[in-house]
């Protein structure tokens, strides 16, 4: 699925959406964000492409939660 800005309506959004859904369930993936809860109560983020590089590897607070907006 390409990222452009162009609007989609009807029946084009459908079958792009249906596309979509078929990759998930086939397993084909561009980029995954796992959570992964710490021993000590925080989190850690990963974020992997689908090369297997890894994009972000961060641990996450309460105090980060309320200063990130998402």
């Amino acid at each position: 699925m390409s990222k452009s800005n162009t609007t989609m309506y009807g029946e084009e959004l459908g079958e792009k959406l249906l596309e979509s859904v078929r990759q998930m369930k086939d397993g084909v993936w561009g980029r995954k964000t796992e959570f992964l809860l710490q021993a000590d109560g925080k989190i850690r983020r990963l974020v992997t492409l689908a090369d297997g590089s890894l994009v972000r590897n961060e641990i996450m607070t309460l105090a980060y939660q309320h200063t990130h907006k998402y």
